[in-house]
């Protein structure tokens, strides 16, 4: 849970254009979980955790999940 908050805190304190919600859904993407376990724990739908991760994805012009990581690290998300 550490690492959603730092990057809640760090995408509220910048530029970039995601939600809190998508922030949140995008620290616990990098914390290795899958969309059913998102939605578990977020309480709330898979195809809302998916469309959330499909927006994500557009709005960091990532073509997949490897490419997403890969910006994260490069805008300094996750080490």
């Amino acid at each position: 849970m550490h690492n959603v908050l730092n990057i809640c805190t760090m995408l509220d304190h910048s530029d970039y254009p995601l939600t809190k919600r998508e922030a949140e859904i995008l620290s616990l993407v990098v914390a290795g979980n899958t969309s059913q376990q998102i939605a578990n724990l977020l309480a709330i739908s898979i195809h809302t955790v998916s469309n959330h991760r499909k927006i994500i994805l557009i709005k960091t012009r990532c073509s997949n999940i490897t490419e997403l990581m890969s910006w994260a690290v490069k805008n300094g998300l996750i080490h």
